[in-house]
């Protein structure tokens, strides 16, 4: 099931008060056949146990969409979601919107109301959904999340090529941004399109973090035989490679290529061993998702393999 697949929202207010259908989609939430998604809105049990977390989190958008006034726009995190790109971290529980025509920020279950204002260029629709456009959202994460959501974030904007980095600094020059503005211009200068995954860019921030150089992203190796891979970072001065060991090159298609998990192990251990064979590679360091949720695991890795830390 892709993003634009999901099940159909159950409105109860679809349905008068009192009336046999209301009684028995009442009766059917009791019963646990259905899940509320948001107050009044539900989908049915089964249908939610087969969403992913991306999914899901789409599906709560969509349900506060249809509970508040038409003008608001899901932004931040929330546009994240209906552009169909991935939150580093796991989602928020609420749902963000921002109000266009200004207005004061305000919270309450579940939903987080942004002011703006919003121009109607810095507005898209989606499915229905009025969503900010990729430009604004990438201005919106970076004064409001860590460096790392914000960075891992806009790297997927520039990697699916929707904005590119040239028009996403103008605009952030352009922008009235006061609070944060030095933090938020350390993010957006720092991501580039280069890295394959949010685990890639998350690695490559920490990295940054604890001081190590800037590496090489992507760089291409090869050996008599041909090329052996492009890999995710090159620390040409020390001889090392670092790999971000995701779950996605063991589980989604588009990396797996049919393979199944066994011969994806075999084909990585071949590729390492031929990266170790070339004169100018002194080390690989596989880093996993449990290690960048630990960033001093990931400073002793760097150090063991010899890359310098400031």
């Amino acid at each position: 099931m892709t993003g634009r697949e999901l099940p159909t929202l159950i409105r109860a207010a679809s349905y008068p008060a009192g009336s046999t259908e209301r009684r028995r989609l009442e009766r059917r939430a009791r019963d646990g056949g259905l899940v509320p998604v948001r107050h009044g809105v539900f989908v049915a049990t089964d249908a939610w146990g087969r969403l992913d977390a991306d999914q899901q989190y789409l599906l709560r958008v969509r349900a506060a969409a249809l509970k508040v006034e038409p003008r608001h726009v899901a932004s931040h995190a929330s546009a994240l979601a209906v552009h169909g790109l991935t939150s580093l971290h796991a989602w928020p529980r609420a749902v963000h919107l921002t109000d266009p025509d200004g207005g004061r920020g305000q919270s309450r279950t579940g939903l987080v109301k942004h002011a703006g204002p919003l121009d109607e260029t810095e507005i898209e629709s989606i499915d229905g959904i009025r969503v900010t456009s990729p430009m604004r959202t990438c201005l919106d994460l970076a004064v409001t999340a860590p460096f790392e959501i914000t960075v891992a974030s806009v790297d997927q904007y520039l990697r699916s090529e929707r904005i590119s980095h040239g028009q996403l600094m103008a605009a952030f020059e352009r922008s009235p941004i006061d609070r944060g503005r030095a933090l938020a211009e350390r993010a957006l200068r720092f991501a580039n399109d280069l890295s394959d995954s949010a685990g890639e860019s998350w690695c490559r921030c920490i990295l940054h973090d604890l001081g190590a150089p800037t590496p090489i992203q992507q760089k291409e190796f090869r050996d008599a035989r041909g090329r052996i891979a492009f890999v995710d970072l090159w620390f040409e001065s020390c001889g090392v490679i670092v790999e971000f060991d995701g779950d996605q090159k063991y589980f989604q298609p588009r990396f797996a290529k049919g393979r199944t998990v066994s011969e994806i192990i075999v084909d990585e251990r071949k590729r390492e061993r031929r990266l170790l064979a070339l004169p100018e590679v002194r080390d690989v360091v596989r880093v996993e998702w449990k290690n960048l949720l630990q960033p001093w695991q990931l400073r002793v890795m760097a150090t063991d393999a010899g890359i310098p830390l400031g």
